[in-house]
């Protein structure tokens, strides 16, 4: 019985290492580098969720009426986003103070911001 829950202990560290790994490196997205830091634990779990969702739900990136509107779209469903001014008419920004998975999208097709800049600054430590 020893023997097995040694095992078993051993087992649960080396699966947990996975989750250890810096999650830029999973990724490969730099400039969520230190992001994590700089973040409370359940507003970067929150951020995960927003930016895998922008990954999964294949949006794409259109110019809008003004020059500083854009609108993202999702090819699965008719749902259309615009966003002007770094701010997205889903309104969870303003909401929860974590940018949404358009915003989010907006910003990985255009590289002109870090993420960090997209929180309101209560969420930053």
């Amino acid at each position: 019985m020893l023997a097995l829950d040694e095992t078993l202990e051993v087992n649960s560290r080396e699966t947990n290492r996975l989750y250890i790994e810096p999650v830029e490196k999973l990724f490969a997205d730099f400039r969520i580098n230190g992001l994590r830091k700089q973040l409370c634990y359940d507003v970067f779990g929150r951020f995960l969720e927003n930016y895998i969702k922008s990954m999964k739900d294949e949006l794409k990136l259109n110019n809008g009426d003004s020059p500083d509107e854009k609108i993202v779209s999702t090819t699965r469903s008719s749902y259309t986003f615009r966003i002007s001014k770094w701010k997205c008419e889903c309104c969870e920004l303003e909401k929860t103070g974590v940018p949404c998975p358009h915003l989010l999208f907006y910003c990985k097709e255009t590289s002109s911001r870090k993420y960090v800049e997209l929180f309101r600054p209560r969420w930053v430590q």
